[in-house]
């Protein structure tokens, strides 16, 4: 019997000294060499999205369709498409123009979702994260100043089923809560009012 060993596969070496298995593995870095590219010829984003044109107006509508949007919001989701901002400016432009965009419509729906859960504060300070003209904000402000005590009422019946505070545990408690979702100081105290 020969003195020959064996790799892991059970098979004789080849001639040579390298393995199938390794034979295999040399082969398969030298297809990978062959069609390997340099870094310079991998696209990038920014390659991609000029490889393949998107169309701005296209994606604006697409959002539009889902709901409101604020320009500011737009713009920015419109700029994962392109680095291009006069594109982006024309789109927009355009979009205000045939009244598929308008920040005063955003206001209103967003305000509109909001109220019955949010109090003045919470709605304003989410407002200003999305760049609304003044007078918008100003015009919804005033609206909301005249409800805000039917709203924190109603919002305070739903948590706590019209069960006044008994202790002052429980007081702090519904004032945290009411206060925490946005409504001033002085509606808080007028809601937990006992009549």
């Amino acid at each position: 019997m020969s003195s020959q060993s064996f790799n892991s596969s059970g098979r004789a070496p080849r001639a040579g000294g390298v393995s199938p298995v390794e034979d295999e593995f040399i082969s398969d870095e030298k297809a990978i060499d062959k069609f390997s590219t340099t870094s310079s010829a991998i696209p990038t984003h920014s390659a991609q999205q000029t490889a393949k044109p998107v169309n701005l107006l296209a994606k604006a509508v697409a959002l539009l369709s889902r709901r409101e949007h604020s320009e500011q919001e737009l713009r920015r989701k419109l700029a994962k498409y392109t680095d291009d901002v006069q594109q982006i400016d024309t789109v927009l432009a355009r979009l205000q123009k045939e009244n598929w965009q308008s920040d005063e419509r955003f206001a209103e729906n967003f305000v509109l979702f909001r109220q019955e859960r949010w109090g003045n504060q919470k709605i304003l300070q989410a407002l200003r994260q999305h760049h609304l003209p003044i007078e918008t904000v100003a015009t919804l402000k005033e609206n909301l100043r005249e409800t805000e005590f039917s709203r924190a009422q109603e919002v305070w019946e739903r948590k706590f089923h019209g069960q006044y505070p008994t202790t002052p545990q429980e007081k702090a408690k519904q004032m945290r809560f009411l206060a925490s979702r946005g409504f001033s100081a002085d509606v808080v105290y007028k809601v937990l009012q006992k009549r």
